[in-house]
């Protein structure tokens, strides 16, 4: 009956180091501030957000028979980086960042004022020129604040981070304490197998995801934003692999260890 229990436990062992495995992935990954600011860098994130604003602001300008020259120097790359890091700030803070767009206005007008001017067009309807401007200046905030789609999960994001910090610590005592229930009382020494069994079970949990999302070819939202999406599940992938690779070598060595260990005693009772 006690090796019975023994092998129950050294189940749920093996669940919780799959579980473990899994929020620590995302802990230092998806839930890490930092990581993602360092993959926004990484991957010229902010490079190609301001070369795609600059191209949506020109295309905005095709119906308006206005030259590009206007959306010229509207905004630097270091307005769109400090804005990206404050937007993604706000999302783990579960604060709410509103990007604004005063100042590209005010240089816009501007920029549309000295292209009238040397073409001698004097505007009619000012009020139509004021909402065209807000138009194309909105096309920056929505480039920034990746059109919304996260706004609204700012809170979330935070709720959930608060949870994995909790569960993981959790997890852990929990995996210690039926570590030394079966040490003490049932000696079934269940620790190698259960490694082993967790490396499969990640092993198959990574296949079977990988192998219904082609993450290669994803494409959300934008490019720009793909490219990072792209890069984060490659790193999750290969988090993953360590973690199976390593459960594998030390489940594989305390398998052998107890092995070992199970012949010499019985060689000592022969003898």
């Amino acid at each position: 009956m006690n090796k019975v229990f023994g092998y129950i436990l050294g189940f749920l062992a093996s669940i919780i180091l799959v579980l473990l495995t899994v929020l620590l992935v995302l802990k230092i990954s998806v839930f890490n501030k930092n990581y993602v600011l360092k993959e926004l860098e990484s991957s010229n994130y902010y490079e190609k957000v301001y070369d795609e604003i600059y191209e949506d602001m020109k295309n905005s300008l095709l119906s308006s028979g206005l030259d590009e020259s206007v959306v010229e120097n509207l905004y630097s790359k270091s307005d769109v980086k400090s804005d990206i890091r404050n937007f993604v700030g706000s999302i783990y803070s579960g604060s709410k960042f509103k990007v604004s767009t005063k100042e590209i206005e005010k240089k816009l007008n501007r920029n549309i004022d000295k292209y009238l001017a040397s073409k001698n067009i004097v505007l009619q309807d000012k009020s139509a020129l004021s909402s065209y401007v807000s138009d194309i200046a909105s096309v920056y905030s929505e480039e920034v604040g990746l059109y919304g789609y996260f706004q609204n999960y700012s809170g979330m994001f935070l709720k959930i981070s608060n949870i994995i910090n909790f569960v993981i610590p959790f997890l852990v005592m929990i995996f210690v304490l039926i570590f030394i229930l079966d040490f003490y009382k049932f000696k079934t020494k269940f620790l190698g197998v259960s490694m082993f069994a967790s490396s499969m079970m990640i092993l198959y949990l990574k296949y079977f995801i990988w192998n219904k999302i082609d993450y290669n070819n994803i494409l959300i939202i934008s490019e720009s934003f793909s490219g990072v999406l792209r890069r984060v599940l490659s790193h999750i992938n290969s988090y993953l692999l360590y973690f199976v690779l390593g459960y594998f070598v030390l489940g594989l060595i305390l398998i052998l260890k107890n092995s070992w260990i199970k012949k010499r005693r019985r060689k000592r009772r022969l003898s």
